[in-house]
């Protein structure tokens, strides 16, 4: 579909033309019964003055005293004319018209009598007459008396001003269009306010949107706001839940592990030992699914992890943590580096990435981070002993079989490929070119979309 503001403006243009082409047939049509309707009364005012000047002598012929009649009747072709037709019963008895008419004759229908019509003919010359024709008796004798005017001047002014209100309504059209279209873009930037602060959201720079906006919109702007509070409502609990199932699952574990310790169980050695693997493997499994569902969705709004500001003290823990090694932790990134995430999550993959390659590193880990168009790639590397390419083949498949004398290693690994996965990156495993050990790389958008 097309945008709403585009199709709110054609549909409004499209009324507009309508209303202008409506109106300019109303007024042409009003300016013209109003010319005809002038005409028509100067012609009726030409007849009162012929028939007044009109007479029968004697001999019953039509007598007219050309003194008195207007001039413009004088002149041939003037454009105006009048004919008078004497019949008794069908026969004409006696026809005359005005000397403008040269030797033509106006072709007027035959009409009943005491009958007043308007027509329109062509006249001499081929000219377009307006006529008025009037029917009368007088004594025995039908008195036909017929009055024209040549419209030619009329329709070339008629046409003249229908051209000039085409070009003025054109113009006031267009003048009007683009007002509209001020107008309705005007109108649409407050109904456009939740989209962008909607974007602002998923940035992580405001985690609600404001109730000013117009009625039509409050509901949606509502119900977005209450649907975004109870998805963080129903993190919370859940996470809350975990931590309630951590501490509970810890007392029955610990019992187990101490009864394994218990001086009783030394007689049964195979007995004692399958007990504390037991044990040790519920402990591992409790912890990662844990930390597992501990991960937050990451299509929650207002939840910008900035970089360049959480980094440095993680860096420090770890210093602090593995003192005796005297780590170099070289961290690479530019300023202000920030990404679209949970901060829990997010400490939680670097902290267990750059915690395996600190515990796997002789002297040196590198951390990089920079943007790669719409990502952040993240680059973890040690100069430790690195992996086999078995090994490292079956890291990207997603086959955890590491040494677990380390503990943590592959739980670690584990956990950090599934928070990437959720967020929709993508994590690869391998030999590090600068260092010569293990290496991590990882992808992450800048903006997640679910």
């Amino acid at each position: 579909m097309t945008s709403l503001r585009t199709r709110l403006t054609a549909q409004q243009l499209l009324l507009l033309a309508v209303a202008f082409l409506a109106l300019g047939l109303l007024v042409t049509q009003f300016i013209r019964i109003l010319s005809e309707h002038y005409i028509s009364d100067r012609l009726e005012q030409e007849i009162e003055s012929l028939l007044t000047e009109l007479s029968l002598d004697e001999q019953d012929r039509i007598q007219i005293d050309d003194r008195r009649v207007d001039a413009v009747f004088h002149h041939t072709f003037s454009g105006h004319y009048f004919q008078i037709v004497l019949r008794e019963g069908q026969t004409v008895v006696q026809q005359r018209h005005s000397l403008s008419l040269g030797t033509e004759g106006l072709a007027i229908p035959d009409l009943p009598e005491m009958e007043e019509e308007h027509l329109f003919i062509t006249g001499p010359n081929q000219k377009p007459l307006m006529v008025l024709v009037k029917i009368m008796r007088i004594r025995e004798y039908s008195l036909t008396i017929a009055v024209a005017e040549d419209m030619t001047a009329f329709l070339r002014s008629f046409h003249e001003f229908q051209r000039y209100y085409l070009m003025t309504s054109g113009v006031v059209f267009l003048l009007l269009a683009v007002a509209q279209f001020a107008v309705i873009r005007r109108g649409f930037r407050t109904l456009l306010q939740p989209l962008t602060e909607l974007q602002a959201i998923e940035s992580g720079e405001k985690d609600r949107l404001t109730h000013k906006v117009p009625q039509e919109v409050q509901p949606l702007v509502v119900a977005i706001n209450r649907m975004v509070e109870r998805s963080e409502r129903r993190l919370e609990r859940s996470r809350n839940a975990l931590g309630n199932l951590s501490h509970s699952l810890k007392i029955p574990v610990s019992a187990l592990l101490q009864l394994g310790q218990q001086e009783d169980l030394e007689r049964l050695p195979e007995i004692r030992a399958l007990l504390l693997e037991n044990v040790a493997v519920m402990q591992r499994l409790i912890e990662h699914e844990l930390k597992r569902a501990r991960l937050a969705d990451p299509a929650l709004p207002g939840r910008l992890f900035g970089l360049s500001r959480e980094i440095p003290p993680l860096i420090r823990t770890l210093k602090s943590i593995y003192y005796h090694k005297s780590l170099v932790i070289d961290c690479r990134m530019p300023d202000d580096l920030a990404c679209h995430g949970d901060r829990e999550d997010m400490l939680e993959l670097l902290g267990g990435l750059l915690d395996n390659a600190c515990k796997w590193a002789d002297s040196r880990v590198v951390l990089r981070l920079e943007r790669h168009q719409d990502q952040i790639r993240m680059v973890i590397e040690d100069d430790g002993p690195g992996c086999c390419e078995e090994v490292l083949q079956g890291l990207d498949k997603g086959v955890m079989r590491l040494d677990e004398s380390n503990h943590g290693y592959g739980l670690g690994l584990i956990i950090s490929r599934e928070i990437v996965v959720e967020y929709s990156g993508q994590i690869h495993f391998g030999r590090s070119t600068e260092l010569g050990g293990f290496a991590v790389t990882v992808m992450l958008p800048l903006m997640v979309q679910r």
